[in-house]
């Protein structure tokens, strides 16, 4: 009887040892040239599951779930899905070039005056907030600009912290309002990586953007900060829970400066996370229980909102 006890045991062992396997997936993303693509999400959205190539294109996934299969995709280009039960274990994926059929914007010289779209951060020091993710997801946050048809976009700037020691990056999205003023196709097409130098805290990060021939169409432009969920971005801290309790928390540098100010109507904050949909949104002013309780709240706060601290210089005809 025991000796049937112990086989019962050991085989139940085994049973649990086999359906806790881990599925590797490795590879590499490539232009239909063969050149690596940096920072290409391969994901798989209903599990949850994904991680960027490196600089030679490489990625590597582990995960105690089955992967069906992988969603590629890569600025620029056209997005992928891979079937990972082929027999390989080594995964080889090339994107073709994506091509956007965009409006022709006429362009007529004349002298040129500089525009810059913006909140002032220095006037408003003591309205300021801040805005980092939950580290593991990909979130994308900006700010639409009612830019004028065939303005030049010269340079961004954005008022991002990094209170580590390490560099932290994030990647530069511009994208075209569609006719509903939400976030519609990319504007800028190339695969731009800021980066934000240790301990900064007060000086926004200027991002020269002469060289991209970039103009504005009719409907405005929409500028975002893309967080990459990597590890040299990571930063763990210890705080408190509302329970009392202490916990760690892990977010994704770099941390976006959030400026308080009044409402208006031809900027709007929307923001993404991970491949869902665009939704606009507004940060809460004062505590949560305003937002359940509008009543209690100020006019004066009911007058407000927080835009990212982000700012647009343009070129335009006088």
């Amino acid at each position: 009887m025991a000796v049937k006890i112990w086989l019962l045991i050991i085989f139940g062992f085994f049973v649990l040892d086999l359906t806790a396997q881990t599925t590797l997936i490795q590879g590499k993303v490539a232009d239909q040239n063969g050149q690596p693509l940096y920072l290409t999400l391969v994901y798989n959205a209903d599990l949850g599951i994904g991680a960027y190539t490196d600089e030679r294109g490489f990625f590597f996934i582990e995960s105690d779930k089955v992967i069906p299969e992988l969603e590629v995709f890569a600025l620029g280009y056209m997005r992928e899905r891979v079937n990972t039960k082929v027999d390989s274990s080594f995964i080889t994926i090339k994107l073709k070039k994506l091509i956007y059929d965009l409006k022709e914007i006429e362009i007529h010289p004349c002298p040129k005056s500089e525009i810059t779209m913006g909140l002032d951060l220095e006037s408003i020091e003591h309205n300021l907030m801040r805005l980092s993710p939950t580290h593991g997801f990909n979130y994308q946050v900006g700010m639409s600009f009612p830019t004028r048809y065939g303005q030049e976009i010269t340079a961004v700037e954005v008022h991002a912290i990094n209170p580590g020691i390490r560099r932290t990056t994030f990647r530069l999205r511009i994208f075209e309002l569609d006719s509903s003023g939400m976030p519609g196709n990319d504007l800028l097409l190339e695969n731009l990586i800021v980066s934000v130098p240790g301990l900064r805290n007060k000086r926004p990060t200027l991002i020269d953007l002469k060289d991209y021939n970039l103009r504005s169409p009719d409907s405005g432009i929409f500028v975002a900060v893309e967080w990459l969920p990597m590890e040299n971005n990571t930063y763990r801290t210890t705080g408190r829970h509302p329970s009392g309790s202490r916990g760690k928390r892990h977010t994704t540098l770099p941390i976006l400066r959030l400026i308080r100010t009044e409402k208006n109507p031809d900027f709007k904050m929307w923001r993404k996370r991970d491949e869902g949909e665009w939704y606009q949104t507004h940060p809460q002013i004062k505590k949560k229980w305003l937002e359940l309780n509008p009543h209690l709240a100020s006019k004066e706060d009911q007058e407000l909102t927080n835009f990212p601290a982000i700012k647009v210089h343009l070129l335009d005809c006088e």
